[in-house]
Order: structure tokens, then C-alpha cells, then sequence
């Protein structure tokens, strides 16, 4: 090629420039345009890209395409961008919940959003739910869309304070969680509000005085899988005694129950048979996987894994899963056994509190960590059902932990409102001491992250991942966002992926007794157009609901957005 190609000269809608190593606006060869890009998107966690690429017929013009090395070069450019997470949002009108509503008792599943309330006029506790259905998932056209006025939506009530509540929109239930003077109890209604036709008892109680309630560290301690519902109880404030109850909601018959004594414990569902806990004893923080006997009322205990160990001084704090399944797996609760339809879809993500002595409650909000662990790789790991030897697979983190799951400094407190589901994770990049923040999506399905292994990288050489006060996303990205933020379209965005050849590693002085690994690979997206720190997101398959905080005297405002998936094509993120 012998004149220089001016990327400036192209049509916008063609090409969105390209962060290029340099400054330069001339490239003097298509060949090394495409070796270049390849560079940066191959090692693109330490050069950000912020691009949609250039049109496949433009850069294959025969013209342009002078040598055997410019069409190589292109085409491992082409591959290497079907690894990206290009993700399309489109604006639904919104929804504006009332003065009583609760935002910050907010579930979303299965394009329902549901939150706790109060009787109207009166601040009397949450003694209803309020249920908001959207459209169905898909493309819809703007004709389809109904305003906001229209959407489905009701109230359930049992006339009874509630203390936790869980929905599953595929089979059309609502559970309400309830202390009452004879133990806790599970009204179980329709999404309408009305007594389920399926339960042959409305109403299920555990007669008991040990545990007097739901366990309030965590945001959803009532759990459902197909006919099993399940409540995390406490035994009170300085929850000591732990008791985890299962019940088959169609039935009403007890079909699980155990005491444990924790100094802090989670649950989730792996399927009809199985379930995993997080525990915190005076030893060891682990998680375990336990197989249920719903014909004994019993569990056998599978796999423990073991939470990196911490110095003397330091502990692990409040411990909560997320583990909703992705679009593609909504049916599987059909399935005694199957838990995923993919194994490599879908990740279970566990939200981990630090304490420490120089983290004490005067000097701010306890640091959390989001640990995310790939669920076939876990699956495939736990021997499961009908296995030889009786006697669980202990591991330690370094036997596997390094390899098949991903930490994430979520700075500071996270709100109680879930952004996770299926493989993807929504977070929010705060710059510390100001209102700007950025969006940012992170996509851990296996299947679409096919990186080339690199070469080994020793951990000396690799920037630790500091938990500080302020998330360490937005120390990685503070070189790019400020700076482009008032010069940038809305619609650009910049994108990552993260292989296995590249780690994170935990850094917290003094905190951790060995250096702390993880591996797990993802995508990332990061919206240039910034949104409001305050703002919660959750989401939902193809919802993506962003809740504001109300100002003074106005109502909390919920905005969703119809989410697709349109990586490997040339449009780039855009929130209108």
C-alpha cells in the first residue's frame, strides 16, 4: 500500500477509532494495522480498546488488501474479537414504585421484579409485596412495549409482618416468609396472590423455639428448586445456632432439617439433590457440598472446599451466594439431577465480607470480595451422586481454587440488591469521593472464552489486585475514563477479556497467610458514558433493571433495559 490510510477519512458508522500504542492517525499498512490490533486485544488488560471494528468489506477490499500477511493478520483479528462481550441495551419505559415500596428489598427472576412494602400512609414495617411483570424476553418493537402504567402487577398480603420473601416466576409462586408465635412460617401464593392451586397446604410452619428468625445477613435466605423450598434460621442476634429446613412445598411434608453451629453460613440449591453451604467455624472458612436423601431426611457430606487461610486478627465476614441460573437453563429445576443443560454456562457467585484490626467499624464500611466459581468446573470436580468412597474430597485453595474461580474487589458495603445471574455479573465502578461512575458487565461463561494460553507469567511480574477502600476496577481504569469521558459518544465502550493466563491476585496487607490466585477466565465490558454512583443494578437474563434512589420527598425510580447479546458484530454498547 503506498499511500498512508487515514483512519479519520472513514464513515463514523464504519469505523469507531481505534486506541492505537501510539498517537499517530496515518498507518502506512493494512497488515501491521491488523497485527497491531491483534497485540492489543490479545493482551488487552494492559492496553484498553475502546472500538467497534471496521467493517469486514472495507478492510477486505481488494485494494487495500495488498499482501498474504494483511488478510492473515485480519483474520486472527476477526477470531480473537468473537471473544468479546458486545452487549446492546434498549431503554423500557420506566416503572416508578410508590413511597411505601422497599427499593432495597428488591428480587428480580425470571422478567418479574417484585420488593417489599408498607400499608399506604403508614411506616409499619413490610408486611406486603408488591409484583411487577415485563415483557417477555426477546427483541420486541417499540409497539409491543407497553407504558408503565400498563404492566402486571399485584399485591400479596398475608396480614403478617414479613421478614423474607422469594419468588420463582416459572412456576408462578411467591413465598412468604413469617415469624410467628409458634415458629417461622411459609405462606406460599401465586404471582397474582392467591393461595397456590399446587400447594396442598398454604401455609407451612416449623414448630420450634430454637430458631426465632430468617437470617438477616443474608438477602435471600428462603431458597426454591422445583417442589423444594428452602429457609436459612437463626437462633438470634448474636447467631450462634444455625438451622437450614427443607420442605416440599407441594406436599407440605418436612423433607430436610439440620441444626449447625457456624459463625456464619449461606445456602443455595445445586438441584433437587443437592445443595452447598458456606460455613465459618474457629478454624476454617470453607464450602461444602451435601447430597440430600429425601427419603432418610438426610445429607451426605461430598466436598469441602477450603477459603484461602488469614492471619491471626483478620476474618472472613457475612458470606451470601447468588447462584440463578442462565436463560438457557430456566426448566432444569425439572431434572432430579441435571443442573445445568451446559456445564460450562453460569457461575455461582459468593459475596465475601473481610474484618480485620486495622478494618474496624469506626474507620468505614468492611471491604467485600465477589468470588466467582465456574459451574462446571465445580460440578465436575465434586464426585456426586453415586460415588465409590463415602468419604468427602477435602481441598485446600491452591489444589483448585486457583484455577477455577475469579475474585473481584466490589469495594466498599455492596448493597443488598443481587447483580448477578446465570454467567454475567453487574457492577458499578465508583471514582472514590465523587458522584461519577461507570457501568461495567462481566461475562464468565466458559464457552465463549476461548483465549490462546500464553505463556506462564510468574506471579512477581503480575500488579496485585489491592482491596482498598476504593473498588480496584476504577484504579485500573483511571488512566482512561476521566480523560475520555466528556470527549467520548455515549455508545463506546471499552472491552477485556481476562484469561487463564491472566490471574488476579489479592493483595491485602497483612490479611492473607499465602498469596491468593484466581483464574477463572471472563469478558468485560466498561460503558464510557458515566452513570450515578448511587444508582443498584440487577439483572435478569435479558433484563437489566438500574434503581435510583429517591431524592427527598420524590419516589424511587426503576429503569430497565432489554439486554442482547450481539458480540462478534461490529455495534457497540449503547444505553441511549
Amino acid at each position: 500500500m503506498s499511500e498512508g490510510l487515514n483512519l479519520t477519512r472513514l464513515p463514523s458508522d464504519i469505523l469507531v477509532v481505534v486506541a492505537l500504542a501510539s498517537d499517530s492517525h496515518s498507518v502506512l499498512a493494512l497488515g501491521a494495522t491488523c497485527r497491531t490490533l491483534y497485540s492489543l486485544v490479545k493482551n488487552s488488560i494492559a492496553v484498553q480498546l475502546h472500538l467497534e471494528l471496521a467493517a469486514q468489506g472495507l478492510l477486505l477490499n481488494a485494494s487495500l488488501r495488498l499482501t498474504r500477511s494483511s488478510a492473515e493478520w485480519y483474520n486472527k483479528l476477526l477470531q480473537a474479537r468473537d471473544n468479546w462481550l458486545n452487549l446492546s441495551f434498549m431503554n423500557l419505559l420506566p416503572l416508578t414504585l410508590s413511597l411505601e415500596d422497599n427499593e432495597m428489598l428488591s428480587v428480580v427472576q425470571g422478567g418479574v421484579f417484585a420488593c417489599g412494602a408498607s400499608t399506604p400512609g403508614h411506616s409499619d414495617g413490610i408486611n406486603r409485596v408488591k409484583v411487577i411483570k415485563f415483557p417477555g424476553v426477546g427483541h420486541p418493537s417499540d409497539s409491543q412495549i407497553p407504558p408503565s402504567a400498563s404492566y402486571v402487577s399485584s399485591i400479596i398480603s398475608t396480614g403478617k409482618y414479613i421478614s423474607a420473601f422469594r419468588i420463582s416466576a416459572e412456576q408462578d409462586l411467591v413465598i412468604l416468609g413469617a415469624l410467628t408465635p409458634a415458629g417461622p412460617s411459609l405462606a406460599i401464593h401465586t404471582l397474582s396472590g392467591v393461595p397456590h392451586p399446587s400447594a396442598k397446604n398454604p401455609t407451612l410452619l416449623l414448630r420450634t423455639t430454637n430458631f426465632i428468625g430468617f437470617a438477616v445477613h443474608d438477602p435471600q435466605p428462603i431458597q426454591i428448586q422445583g417442589d423444594l423450598v428452602s429457609a436459612l434460621l437463626t437462633s438470634g442476634s448474636n447467631s450462634v445456632d444455625w438451622g437450614l429446613v427443607i420442605w416440599n412445598w407441594k406436599t407440605g411434608t418436612h423433607a430436610f432439617r439440620k441444626h449447625y453451629v457456624a459463625h456464619a453460613l449461606s445456602f443455595t440449591f445445586l438441584s433437587n439433590s443437592s445443595f452447598m453451604l458456606a460455613e465459618r467455624d474457629a478454624n476454617s472458612t470453607h464450602l461444602t457440598i451435601e447430597d440430600l436423601d429425601l427419603e432418610t431426611s438426610s445429607s451426605i457430606l461430598r466436598f469441602k472446599l477450603k477459603l484461602p487461610e488469614l492471619a491471626m486478627g483478620w476474618n472472613y465476614g457475612p458470606l451470601h451466594f447468588k447462584n440463578d441460573l442462565p436463560p438457557s437453563a430456566n426448566h432444569s429445576y425439572q431434572s432430579a439431577t441435571a443442573v445445568l443443560p451446559d456445564p460450562d454456562a453460569g457461575v455461582i457467585y459468593l459475596s465475601v465480607g473481610l474484618s480485620g484490626p486495622h478494618l474496624t467499624p469506626d474507620r468505614g464500611p468492611m471491604p467485600h470480595l465477589g468470588l466467582f466459581i465456574g459451574r462446571g468446573a465445580l460440578l465436575r470436580k465434586y464426585p456426586g451422586r453415586g460415588a465409590l468412597s463415602c468419604e468427602p474430597l477435602v481441598l485446600d485453595w491452591t489444589q483448585w481454587g486457583e484455577s477455577v474461580t475469579r475474585w473481584v474487589d466490589v469495594g466498599q458495603m455492596p448493597g443488598l440488591l443481587p447483580a448477578v445471574h446465570g454467567s454475567r455479573y453487574v457492577q458499578v465502578v465508583r471514582q472514590p469521593h465523587s458522584p461519577k461512575a461507570w457501568l461495567q458487565v462481566l461475562d464468565f461463561s466458559l464457552s465463549a472464552v476461548h483465549r490462546e494460553q500464553g505463556e506462564p507469567i510468574e506471579l512477581r511480574h503480575l500488579e496485585p489486585v489491592q482491596i482498598r477502600e476504593a473498588s480496584t476496577s476504577y484504579g485500573r481504569l483511571s488512566g482512561i475514563l476521566p480523560k475520555t469521558n466528556e470527549k467520548t459518544p455515549a455508545g463506546t465502550v471499552l472491552i477485556e477479556v481476562f484469561g487463564y493466563d491472566r490471574p488476579t491476585v489479592l493483595d491485602m496487607p497483612g490479611a492473607f497467610l499465602h498469596p491468593v490466585v484466581s483464574r477463572l477466565p471472563y469478558r468485560c465490558t466498561t460503558q464510557f458514558a458515566a452513570v450515578r454512583a448511587s444508582s443498584e443494578w440487577m439483572i435478569d437474563g435479558e433484563l437489566l433493571f438500574r434503581v435510583d434512589e429517591p431524592e427527598e420527598g420524590k419516589c424511587c425510580m426503576v429503569y430497565p433495559y432489554r439486554v442482547s447479546d450481539r458480540s462478534g458484530e461490529v455495534d457497540a454498547l449503547n444505553l441511549g
